[in-house]
């Protein structure tokens, strides 16, 4: 399950009718979700670091038009 995936969820089950009290203590984090938040973050990342060098390589390139 994604994270938007467990957002989704989230989010329709809190219009739920109430059940009971969520109980103290730690939450598990299940492999698969721990798995779904590791490659959220590494996307998140990996498209700010691909925008960052995008914005770097306009930054110093030389656009030359030229009349064929």
């Amino acid at each position: 399950m994604s994270v938007s995936e467990f957002q989704y969820v989230s989010e329709r089950l809190a219009h739920q009718s109430y059940l009971k009290d969520v109980p103290e203590g730690v939450v598990e984090l299940s492999e698969d979700l721990a798995e779904a938040l590791r490659s959220e973050i590494y996307a998140e990342k990996a498209n700010a670091r691909m925008e960052e060098r995008l914005a770097q390589l306009k930054e110093e390139s030389e656009i030359v038009y030229t009349e064929e």
